[in-house]
């Protein structure tokens, strides 16, 4: 799940450029294709926090005292929770859409992660499996008629 942070970094510039240089039908594109990649960030939350739980286990299983640290709760860790929860409040539609909300969830997954982790082995099977995932949002958000600029006909 750390491909989606990746491909998030990568296309989430794009996407903001072209919404506020584009075309109005392609500002609207991106608009939707942006509300798509908030949402999306969801799931990397929720791998964040299992990772979370998976070192708090393996301490467990080492006999380590989460109480002795000295620093336990430093800026790492409030970037930490940060990346945790604003991207929660994706599931608010208004904010879903919000460029401002994207710039700074971009910056956030900037400060926090670098891109160097990306590695040349599994690289096309990550675009797939983004690629795949972000198809199921966006069709979970027009099947809902969820996305920004969907018009509801009754």
């Amino acid at each position: 799940m750390n491909f989606i942070q990746i491909a998030y970094c990568l296309t989430v510039p794009f996407l903001l450029f072209m919404s506020l240089f584009g075309s109005e039908k392609r500002k609207n594109t991106c608009i939707n294709l942006l509300s798509v990649s908030n949402l999306l960030l969801i799931g990397y939350s929720f791998f964040l926090v299992r990772q979370i739980i998976g070192l708090y286990q393996l301490g467990r299983q080492f006999n380590i005292e989460f109480s002795s640290m000295t620093k336990p709760f430093g800026t790492g860790s409030l970037g930490l929770v940060l990346l945790i929860l604003f991207p929660l409040f994706s599931l608010i539609s208004s904010l879903r859409k919000n460029k401002y909300f994207s710039i700074i969830l971009l910056i956030l997954l900037y400060c926090n992660s670098s891109l160097l982790t990306l590695s040349g082995s599994g690289i096309l099977q990550n675009i797939l499996m983004y690629f795949c995932l972000f198809i199921s949002g966006y069709s979970l958000l027009w099947l809902l008629h969820k996305l920004p600029y969907q018009s509801i006909k009754e």
